[in-house]
């Protein structure tokens, strides 16, 4: 991580400062040094803040953001309890990893049902419409438009905001969009388009791991636990 970080960092000239940067730049700049989109924006900020940290160490990120956290809160005289944010910051890291893991699986078991239909059909014609498993390429679709955005431009430009509907069929606007994709786009590129959404996936699952094996090192043992149990609800190695 730490040589591509550190051509974004926020400090030295010539180098693209980390902040301030437009919500599309973080985009751009989390897909090139990281490899995938956050989900949301709240997801999308806790990146962003790791990888400030990433620009200056090669170990230990979550650990040293994690602490700075802690002393802020514990140095604050409204915190009744220092520990509480860190522990929803661990438990996001563990919710962030899980949602990776299950949108791979929904794109891999989405894959596997087009691996007969041909080529030239259109999505529709060879899968039903509902189909919960496309949601998390819709998801990606909408991601590649959102991060080809440019500062002056909105999510209502692409139809909606991926990092901030929920990708459930009962949302409308989200399964409008669906029936649209799937009513527009060929098998071929459904196939091409899943490919580019389980590599984001993957790099976005590891990303998240590397942070809960970081955390899982940490003084403060409860963070410590939900660490290590995410770990093992997404089956990673502590190690």
């Amino acid at each position: 991580m730490s040589a591509q970080a550190e051509s974004v960092s926020s400090g030295g000239q010539g180098e693209l400062q980390l902040w301030p940067l437009d919500r599309y730049q973080r985009l751009d700049v989390i897909s090139h040094v990281e490899g995938f989109l956050p989900a949301s924006r709240q997801e999308q900020t806790r990146v962003m803040m790791l990888l400030d940290i990433a620009s200056q160490q090669d170990e230990g990120i979550a650990s040293v953001h994690l602490a700075r956290v802690f002393l802020h809160q514990r140095d604050a005289s409204s915190a009744e309890d220092p520990k509480a944010a860190c522990r929803s910051i661990t438990r996001n890291f563990v919710e962030w990893a899980i949602d990776a893991r299950d949108s791979g699986l929904a794109l891999d078991s989405f894959n596997d049902e087009l691996k007969y239909a041909s080529p030239y059909l259109l999505l529709s014609d060879a899968v039903e419409l509902d189909q919960e498993r496309a949601l998390p390429l819709l998801r990606t679709l909408k991601f590649f438009h959102l991060a080809e955005l440019k500062s002056g431009k909105t999510p209502e430009d692409i139809g909606l905001d991926p990092q901030k509907e929920p990708y459930t069929l009962e949302n409308k606007p989200v399964k409008e969009s669906l029936e649209s994709a799937m009513s527009s786009m060929s098998v071929h590129d459904a196939r091409m388009l899943i490919s580019a959404a389980l590599e984001n996936e993957d790099a976005r699952l590891d990303f998240w791991a590397a942070r809960l094996r970081e955390t899982g090192k940490f003084s403060l043992l409860e963070l410590r636990a939900i660490a290590l149990s995410g770990l093992d609800e997404i089956e990673y190695d502590a190690r």
